[in-house]
Parts: structure tokens; sequence; C-alpha cells
């Protein structure tokens, strides 16, 4: 015989709807490469390398090229210091 699905409850409809990611405004290409030195040096290379990313969108300069390469080249340094090797060699 057939089984019949449960139908899903609200708690689940709930969570779904919190899933869905708002646009976020789209900020200039000099506001962008004015964050990325304040988030090397703070050692926030993800956020670094997601930045370089969005910046590589509208033009490819080699500025931002090097930039990307310290964003991931410090990112693979921080996981190899948390024994994250597999992971830094990855990147």
């Amino acid at each position: 015989m057939s089984r019949k699905r449960k139908k899903a409850g609200k708690s689940s409809i709930r969570h779904r709807s919190t899933q869905v990611k708002k646009p976020t405004p789209e900020l200039s290409p000099e506001i962008l490469e004015q964050q990325i030195p304040g988030l090397l040096d703070a050692a926030k290379y993800r956020e670094a390398v997601n930045v370089c990313k969005n910046l590589l969108k509208f033009e490819q300069r080699q500025e931002w090229l090097d930039f990307l390469a310290r964003a991931y080249e410090g990112r693979a340094h921080g996981l190899a210091d948390k024994g994250m090797f597999k992971e830094a060699i990855a990147i």
C-alpha cells in the first residue's frame, strides 16, 4: 500500500521563508576598493575575497588581482594555523 505524505506544518513553511536572502544594495567600485585594505589588516580574509571578486566583476585591474591574491594567501595561512591543511591547500 502507498503511504500518505504528511503535510508541511506551519513551522516548516516559516523556516523556508527565512532562508530567502534579501537583495543587498549595490556598492560602487570605489567604496568596495576602499574596504579591502581594512579587511586585510583586520585579517578578515574571507570577506576580502568576496569584495575582491565583486570588484573584478566590474573590471579586471591588476591592483584588485593583487588584493585577491593577498586575501587568498591570508585565508590559506589562517586555515593552516588551525590545522586545516587540506582546506588550506584547496584554496
